[in-house]
C-alpha cells in the first residue's frame, strides 16, 4: 500500500510495547472509491514492539509499505490491519 499518514511512535502502557499507526491505500482500497459499508477509505495498520526503532518509520507520503502475512479485519467502522508477532509475519518499507 500507500503510505497517506503515519503516527510517531508511543509507548502503549497496557500493552507494555511502543505503538505505531500507518495509513494506506491501494488500487482497491482507496479515498477515490465509495464503498457504504466503510466509514474510512483507507487501511489503518497498527504495529507493536517492544522497542521504537523496530517499527517501520515512512519518511514521506507516497512510500510504499508491503505488508505479508498480517491481520485483517473491520473494527468501529473502519478497516485495520495488524502486526501478528511470528515469525510468518513481516513488513517492508519502500521509499
Amino acid at each position: 500500500g500507500v503510505v497517506i499518514d503515519s503516527t510517531n511512535a508511543y509507548f502503549e502502557e497496557t500493552k507494555n510495547k511502543y505503538v505505531k499507526k500507518i495509513k494506506l491505500v491501494d488500487d482497491t482500497y482507496n479515498t477515490s472509491r465509495y464503498n457504504p459499508h466503510q466509514k474510512y477509505s483507507y487501511l489503518t495498520v497498527f504495529f507493536y514492539s517492544p522497542k521504537p526503532e523496530d517499527l517501520p518509520n515512512p519518511r514521506r507520503i507516497g512510500d510504499i509499505l508491503y505488508l505479508r502475512r498480517f491481520s485483517f479485519g473491520k473494527y468501529n467502522d473502519s478497516f485495520q490491519g495488524h502486526y501478528l508477532e511470528t515469525q510468518y509475519c513481516s513488513w517492508a518499507l519502500l521509499s
